[in-house]
């Protein structure tokens, strides 16, 4: 008697990050490990459009589903070696799909240089970035080491199943299919079936089980999904019918959802019980040799370049460690950059003469106390993240660009002075900052220090350091963008044909609370928390004039849509990126990480920030004004001619015509105060001194805790 197995799980899923080139997948990660359960599935696997950016989200919602293997992939385009944008010919090159598992950690860091090749010489083409992966990244890679991963043929879209359905001999495919078996080893080459009624895969799905037993090469069944269930079609069709571009959304796609054991094999009557339990022990297989590995590090901060130390004498030495203790500890550390720190901290003494005096060095002992017990704290070396800082700031300058003073809690943590990351002497500042606000040894988390370069100058300043660094080694930070209320409506909309003028309007129905949309649903039902009711027009179209318009729209709303870059997070490392994540391109071209800020902190890449502030372009501006025209002399460096002019303790800040001229709003880009709550602001407390004018921008940055309540400028 026929044993009758259970589908074990599908191996081939997207997830919304398969939209960050195009619109793909409307499948979320929780809902995908929630329905595999319902399912009765055992494993699942991720394989989302050459990218890697959801994995640490799917390893940290993995941990509520224990009873389910969760698998992590990625869906390639593999092209013959060399195609670029010159030389590609639309008839016959192809960007094949194939599948590539990860089985464990070392195969995770094969997926991310797999990824990383192929987004480093990708390409624009008709609109969309290209990511080819070549045959020769796979040998070079993955046949180097091979048994860390699972290859599979993918869809129709895939190599082999392409090639059967042009009529390529079956010696050809024999080759190929022997090729690829050894590349990735015996055992960890899969031949890839697909439940549909479409012919062209019928076609493919027998001529696979055929090969499978002549060459004793395994086959698996996966849906391929791009939507959770059978009912969400219509949301998945509009949703890529709202691509520009031709698109296929139809007939390839009526099948791309998670399946149970029964519908699955309503597909392959053409297949014995027996054939089909053969495909689920496969999968069984796949997800017993994968291992549950862990991508997350605990935090280590890089080892950077860092600025060359003038020679302490002992003598100076013991001088200073008679007024700093603290500095015995670093001095005795058993870590170079603790030990490095000493010296840059007794050189930047030396080189400000306002930190040579008791006060100074009892505010820096605290300042060392505090770095030393948060570095055992979060066991982490934050002697090498300031060393690290130094360097960066001097190679900034060294770019061409302006750097600011200082921004946020960093300005009352004298040691960052010290060492030239800030401008700014706390002590000489009326205004009282506090170190603990920087530095809690208490609190587990990532420094975090602000600064603020030319936007005009923020390519060349890129450029400069990773011609420093190496190109290698410095990255942005990759951000996505999602659906929000108002886009999921137009996005809708044109998915359904709906014109775009009444997609206008209606999306106009949705108000911003404080710049923040309202959510289709607080549109539709409300939100009595926030005291909002329902918007009765919105009701009215959504109910009555448009419900597809609803069920689209609510479907693909916060779905993510496509990839930008951080406003200021820079990752520099001292490993290659492929020990951690991969890298990408954002739609720009720029180079940042597969991960967003979270996810990169999650497996120990701490970010700096360079923030673009319009401000430096104009004090530069100005600077070379005042040099070009003989009212100041312009020194050997950018620095130097920068403190010499308007060094922040060589600027005369009680001048009562300077402070005339900000009352009447003659001072351009005046931090916060260009906009107009500063405007306001000003006007009704007419500040005199800088003291005055903090107070003032800390007072217009708070809210009303109510809406229509009294604004603290009232």
């Amino acid at each position: 008697m026929e044993i009758m197995k259970q589908y074990y799980g599908g191996l081939h899923n997207h997830t919304e990050y398969s939209n960050l080139r195009l619109r793909d997948s409307i499948n979320k990660i929780d809902d995908m490990l929630n329905y595999a359960e319902e399912l009765g599935h055992k494993v699942i696997g991720f394989t989302d459009h050459e990218t890697v950016s959801s994995w640490i989200k799917i390893e940290k919602a993995a941990k509520k589903h224990p009873d389910l293997k969760v698998l992590r992939g990625n869906e390639i385009y593999l092209c013959r070696n060399g195609l670029n944008a010159q030389n590609f010919n639309k008839e016959n090159d192809k960007y094949y799909h194939s599948i590539l598992l990860a089985k464990d950690l070392i195969g995770a860091k094969q997926n991310f240089e797999i990824s990383t090749r192929a987004w480093m010489r990708s390409y624009m083409a008709r609109g969309m970035r290209r990511v080819p992966t070549y045959y020769q990244d796979l040998f070079d890679i993955i046949g180097a080491n091979p048994g860390h991963v699972i290859g599979s043929t993918a869809c129709l879209g895939g190599a082999l199943p392409t090639q059967i359905l042009k009529g390529t001999s079956e010696e050809k495919l024999e080759i190929w299919i022997s090729q690829l078996d050894q590349l990735f080893g015996h055992g960890n080459f899969f031949l890839e079936m697909q439940p549909s009624n479409n012919k062209e895969q019928i076609i493919v799905n027998k001529k696979l089980y055929e090969f499978g037993h002549k060459f004793q090469i395994p086959y698996i069944i996966t849906t391929d999904s791009h939507y959770l269930k059978k009912e969400d079609r219509p949301i998945h069709k509009a949703y890529l019918n709202a691509q520009n571009g031709d698109r296929e959304v139809d007939d390839f796609y009526a099948t791309t959802y998670m399946m149970g054991t029964e519908e699955l094999e309503s597909f392959f009557p053409y297949f014995t019980k027996s054939d089909l339990n053969h495909a689920y022990e496969s999968i069984q297989l796949i997800a017993d040799m994968c291992e549950d590995f862990s991508l997350m590090k605990p935090l280590k901060i890089p080892e950077l370049m860092w600025r060359p130390q003038e020679y302490v004498s002992t003598e100076e030495k013991d001088f200073y460690l008679s007024k700093i203790p603290t500095l015995m500890n670093f001095l005795t550390s058993e870590y170079k950059s603790d030990k490095y720190l000493v010296s840059a901290v007794i050189n930047g003494i030396k080189h400000h003469p306002d930190l040579q005096n008791d006060e100074a060095y009892a505010a820096l002992e605290d300042n060392l106390q505090r770095t030393w017990e948060s570095s055992e704290v979060n066991k982490a070396r934050w002697s090498a993240y300031f060393l690290n800082l130094q360097k960066n700031i001097d190679e900034c300058w060294n770019a061409g660009t302006i750097v600011g003073p200082a921004r946020g809690s960093g300005g009352g943590f004298l040691l960052l002075y010290c060492l030239d990351i800030i401008q700014m002497n706390t002590l000489r500042e009326t205004t009282k900052t506090y170190p603990w606000r920087f530095l809690n040894p208490k609190r587990e988390s990532v420094l975090d220090i602000d600064t603020d370069i030319e936007g005009g100058k923020r390519a060349q300043v890129l450029h400069h350091l990773r011609e420093v660094y190496g190109e290698d080694r410095v990255a942005n930070v990759a951000t996505f963008r999602t659906e929000k209320s108002k886009s999921a409506i137009l996005t809708a909309a044109r998915g359904l044909g709906i014109d775009v003028d009444i997609a206008q309007y209606i999306a106009s129905l949705i108000p911003a609370d404080r710049g923040q949309l309202r959510s289709l649903d607080q549109c539709m039902n409300g939100d009595e928390e926030n005291g909002w009711a329902p918007i009765k027009q919105f009701q009215i179209e959504m109910n009555d004039n448009y419900p597809e318009l609803w069920n689209v729209a609510r479907g693909i709303e916060g779905l993510i849509c496509g990839s930008g870059i951080h406003a200021g997070g820079v990752i520099f490392v001292d490993e290659p990126f492929t020990e951690s994540t991969g890298l990408m391109r954002a739609p720009d071209g720029t180079i940042c990480t597969a991960f967003e800020l979270h996810d990169a902190e999650e497996v120990s890449l701490i970010k700096i920030d360079l923030l673009s502030v319009e401000a430096m372009d104009k004090i530069h501006n100005c600077i070379d004004l005042l040099c070009e025209y003989g009212y100041a002399e312009r020194k050997p460096t950018l620095r130097e001619t920068y403190e010499s002019i308007v060094g922040i303790y060589n600027l005369e800040r009680e001048d009562p015509a300077m402070w005339q001229m900000v009352l009447e709003h003659k001072i351009n880009s005046l931090f916060q105060m260009e906009k107009q709550s500063g405007i306001n602001g000003i006007a009704l407390t007419n500040p005199v001194s800088v003291d005055e004018l903090a107070v003032l921008n800390s007072v217009i940055r708070l809210m009303a805790s109510e809406k229509g309540a009294e604004q603290p400028l009232d």
